[in-house]
């Protein structure tokens, strides 16, 4: 059975530049290589979200398009708690083309012979996109979803519309991430 490496504390989030680079590098892998990066690290969906995620929870229709996540049939999510997300225009423009009114957003292409708890799974175009772009290939999941944390932090996003967003039970949780956040903050003189 293949184990993912998985590093010790929580992995550095990936830069701005470098989600960029990695977008370019997963679009000459497929679209389904390209929908994961998006959901993982412009979302912040986790992993087994990612995989389970249904057309009818995107809504593209409205001006300000949402991914509304929530449990089906074959999928309970963490928390049990449904959320909603602003959807990013970048994961609006590019899956709008491809959306259907039900099923999954991943269908299965081939069954993975018990070497996966995941209905599907290309981990090995995700790590193959990030060789492409040299960059750190272990924890590929988490660490997208930590990148969409710590991105948003730097932007000046609330923490707390942020914890929402993760699905997180506890703001805590996100300022868990929020320590990883690099370069100079400008409200440390406000004291």
């Amino acid at each position: 059975m293949e184990r993912f490496t998985v590093t010790r504390g929580d992995p550095e989030p990936h830069s701005r530049e470098e989600m960029e680079t990695l977008l370019d590098a997963v679009r000459s892998v497929d679209a389904y290589t390209e929908w994961v990066v998006l959901l993982g690290g412009w979302a912040g969906l986790r992993k087994a979200e990612i995989f389970n995620a249904r057309w009818e929870w995107f809504n593209f229709d409205t001006r300000e398009p949402t991914i509304h996540v929530r449990s089906h049939a074959d999928f309970p999510i963490k928390d049990r708690a449904e959320r909603v997300i602003a959807m990013s225009k970048r994961i609006s423009k590019i899956m709008k083309r491809h959306a259907q009114r039900t099923g999954y957003v991943f269908e299965i292409t081939r069954q993975s012979e018990g070497r996966s708890r995941y209905r599907f799974n290309n981990r090995k175009s995700i790590v193959r996109a990030l060789e492409a772009a040299n960059l750190r290939t272990d924890d590929p999941f988490q660490r997208l979803r930590i990148s969409f944390t710590c991105l948003h932090a730097e932007a000046g996003i609330d923490i707390y519309r942020v914890s929402k967003w993760l699905g997180h039970s506890s703001v805590r949780v996100t300022e868990r991430y929020y320590a990883s956040v690099r370069g100079y903050d400008k409200d440390i003189d406000n004291v």
